[in-house]
């Protein structure tokens, strides 16, 4: 399968501080990855790096056939980037004056597809971008990555300071615009829930390391959450702990498993310990997350 972004051990330092650390990142063309990770784990210092917008310290990067090292302008000119912040600079310019502006750069841009996106968005192109709420200036963000219909969308909280209804609005045009143009994207978030249904792939970080990445499918269908019958005090034995993600023991609840791994290998360790699993299920995308980040070890 053809690669959109190719990353091989890459290193990025500032100074002493190490925030990416020997990072392998691979997303097919036309997938949809959701990147996740804690506050500092080096999410928005990744998506930089894949614009140049940060230089790599080490390590190897390709963006659509391109070394944004070598070829910045040329991979941005294929890419539409929603930053973490909002603050562009130019409060001067009506909102309809910075789209122009932005439009410049790219001989793709698609005129009707940004009053489309403006109508939806309710962005008002009369209003100066210092007179805007920061929910307003997302909005302003989000046409200008989408008009010009770019091959590849670099997300990061893009519905941060979205009310229900623009946020609502917001998803939907992300999952119109994948499906209508077949770009890839990576959509950088801790609302995980909001992207479980556009999403198809996922990479998880913390710390700058990389903790796994692939096909959902492929990570939901290693874990299982098993609610068990078992004794007072009871704890898993040493074999299984490596397996185990997380460990929920609430007081008068069965204890409740979240586990990696294969229920062949699992269900007869748990037995020999004294309990049983009563219910053998699926976590949700939210949940597996936020278990990876929590455990002690890569997976």
């Amino acid at each position: 399968m053809a690669k959109a972004i190719e990353i091989s051990a890459l290193t990025k330092r500032f100074g002493h501080d190490l925030a990416l650390a020997e990072v392998d990142f691979t997303v097919p063309e036309g997938a949809v990855c959701l990147l996740a990770g804690t506050n500092g784990a080096g999410k928005t210092t990744l998506l930089r790096i894949l614009i140049n917008l940060e230089q790599r310290t080490t390590g190897a990067c390709e963006v659509l056939g391109l070394d944004p090292a070598c070829s910045g302008a040329a991979v941005r000119a294929q890419v539409g980037f929603v930053p973490e912040t909002t603050d562009w600079g130019y409060g001067w310019l009506r909102v309809g004056e910075m789209l122009a502006h932005v439009a410049s750069y790219y001989p793709s841009w698609d005129l009707q597809y940004a009053l489309e996106l403006s109508r939806t968005l309710d962005v008002g192109t009369d209003r100066r971008m210092k007179a805007l709420s920061k929910g307003q200036r997302r909005c302003v963000q989000i046409v200008a990555a989408l008009a010009h219909r770019p091959q590849l969308l670099l997300l990061d909280e893009p519905t941060d300071g979205l009310d229900p209804l623009i946020r609502d609005r917001t998803l939907h045009l992300f999952a119109e615009h994948v499906a209508d143009t077949g770009c890839t994207a990576i959509v950088s978030t801790h609302l995980v829930p909001e992207v479980a249904q556009l999403a198809d792939h996922v990479a998880i970080l913390r710390s700058g390391s990389m903790l796994y990445q692939g096909p959902i499918e492929r990570m939901l269908g290693e874990l299982h959450q098993l609610e068990l019958d078992a004794p007072s005090g009871w704890s898993a034995p040493s074999k299984l702990r490596p397996a185990v993600l997380r460990h929920d023991r609430a007081i008068g609840r069965s204890p409740t498993l979240l586990v990696t791994g294969h229920l062949d290998f699992i269900q007869p360790l748990i037995t020999n310990s004294g309990a049983t699993i009563r219910h053998a299920g699926r976590p949700d995308l939210s949940d597996s997350v936020v278990a990876l980040l929590q455990s002690e070890s890569k997976s």
